[in-house]
């Protein structure tokens, strides 16, 4: 159970009810990434996390915030996350324990099953696999990715793909 804020709970539940109401249209699909975008800020720290403005870890934790939005099979290797982010290992790791309480590595991955829920919920059962989806967002282990998967979720993946809505 996560205890959210209730202004970040209401806007979840509104996108949430967008999607449902919805019927397949574009806006259904901004509106599912905007959703696990959301979730994913959201849930990654169960508490409140003080931080300094600290401008240049503050634009590190926003390029690799870029990256992972725009790059379906992003990295989630510590090295090449800081050279994207331009920083060392240290301020990078340091950035994300303060501003999320996670490793930048692990929000990576979160983001990533995130968006992998997405295209399962709105996959074409007939067409679409797990394993094919899993591959196209970087996930290449799928004994790994669906422990992880259900770590997060609560359930197998392809009980998500199977399923016929939103199970939020």
């Amino acid at each position: 159970m996560i205890s959210l804020n209730p202004d970040i709970s209401r806007d979840l539940r509104v996108l949430a009810e967008m999607i449902m109401k919805s019927g397949g249209e574009t806006n259904t699909i901004e509106a599912s990434h905007l959703l696990a975008e959301k979730l994913t800020l959201s849930t990654t720290s169960d508490r409140p996390v003080k931080r300094p403005s600290l401008r240049k870890r503050d634009l590190a934790i926003n390029r690799i915030i870029e990256y992972v939005r725009h790059t379906p099979a992003a990295t989630s290797e510590l090295a090449k996350l800081c050279r994207l982010a331009r920083v060392s290992e240290r301020t990078l790791q340091y950035a994300f324990k303060e501003r999320y309480g996670i490793a930048p590595n692990t929000f990576v991955k979160r983001w990533k099953l995130n968006t992998v829920r997405q295209s399962l919920l709105l996959a074409d059962t007939e067409a679409d696999t797990v394993s094919s989806i899993a591959m196209d967002h970087g996930f290449l282990h799928q004994g790994q990715f669906a422990a992880d998967y259900r770590e997060l979720f609560a359930e197998l993946p392809s009980r998500t793909l199977e399923s016929p809505s939103f199970n939020l």
